[in-house]
């Protein structure tokens, strides 16, 4: 066990690197603040948003508490223990890859691209 340093950056990281262009496949992105050393801040909440570019729908962000009562249909909300996390998902016939980034007042994160895979089975 390592006990985190001071919020350095958010870090994301999605469960998938590429979506089929159907228009219901979805990535789940998950953001978690991180020290210096890329260990898990879990002391530290911050309000952050996310820009999405590229052919994808946001459909929500969550931050897993059970005491949230923050508007799921956004691009931004409050971490808890520093995690939190989008769901995108694809736009049918599309091809333009995602993009997605998240900042807060102090903290950047580094940018994460999903690829769009064409869509076969029309």
């Amino acid at each position: 066990m390592k006990t985190s340093a001071q919020p350095k950056a958010l870090q994301l990281l999605s469960d998938t690197k590429s979506v089929v262009a159907n228009g219901y496949d979805t990535a789940h992105i998950v953001l978690q603040i991180v020290d210096n050393d890329g260990n898990p801040v879990k002391t530290e909440n911050q309000k952050v948003l996310f820009t999405v570019t590229g052919d994808a729908k946001v459909l929500g962000v969550d931050n897993g508490s059970i005491t949230n009562t923050q508007n799921f249909n956004s691009h931004e909300l409050i971490t808890d223990k520093g995690r939190a996390l989008l769901i995108v998902q694809s736009i049918k016939d599309s091809s333009t890859p995602i993009r997605i980034k998240a900042i807060s007042n102090t903290l950047t994160s580094n940018e994460i691209e999903i690829t769009i895979k064409p869509n076969k089975q029309e």
